[in-house]
């Protein structure tokens, strides 16, 4: 046997047992029984908590998944990504109900002036992908209109519109933009619940 093909063996052998013996197995993002909004176009949205427990204001996140149920692969534009290192899903609406059972809807966008280049937030989801962002809503529900998040028992749910490509933000990336498969239209996802500790 020669050399190189002794060594591409071992290697291999090596990364599969690493990967079928590890203790740690990692968990789904978003489980089997996670509950899902209603499917539109081949396309559905999801939100929950990232800690199952209490949490306080300045650690409490949540995974937004999007499921492509479809045959077909689809162009999600999530917003815009500022300065080429800062990702804003600015399509992404999140609406917040308080203990008191008030409810405040917030933009996905910790950005309040820009200057600099923009581009197109795009997330290609192949045929039964399943794409996850997880946002701390510090970042989010307290900014402006400034919200502070006391202790208390809180619902959320997220929704999405779908656009196709942004004349202001092409870039020169008109033609090929004019190929993506942009998913355009509304998710709603399910309401998720959480809690802030005193």
């Amino acid at each position: 046997m020669r050399a190189s093909t002794l060594f591409v063996l071992t290697t291999l052998a090596l990364f599969a047992g690493a990967f079928s013996s590890s203790p740690l197995s990692a968990q789904p993002i978003i489980n089997p029984q996670q509950a899902w909004g209603p499917a539109s176009d081949g396309m559905r949205m999801a939100i929950s908590a990232v800690a199952p427990g209490a949490t306080t204001q300045h650690d409490s996140e949540v995974y937004i998944a999007f499921q492509n149920l479809g045959s077909k692969e689809a162009v999600l534009n999530l917003g815009y990504i500022v300065a080429q290192d800062i990702h804003e899903p600015a399509a992404i609406r999140l609406a917040l109900t308080d203990p008191k059972g008030e409810t405040r809807e917030f933009w996905c966008s910790r950005t309040r002036a820009i200057a600099g280049r923009m581009d197109h937030y795009l997330v290609t989801l192949p045929a039964g992908a399943t794409h996850v962002l997880r946002l701390r809503l510090e970042e989010y529900c307290c900014s402006e209109p400034r919200v502070a998040l006391g202790a208390g028992q809180y619902r959320i749910a997220a929704r999405f519109e779908g656009k196709g490509p942004q004349r202001d933000l092409m870039n020169g990336d008109g033609p090929r933009m004019a190929y993506l498969n942009f998913w355009m239209g509304v998710l709603q996802s399910n309401t998720a619940e959480f809690e802030i500790a005193k």
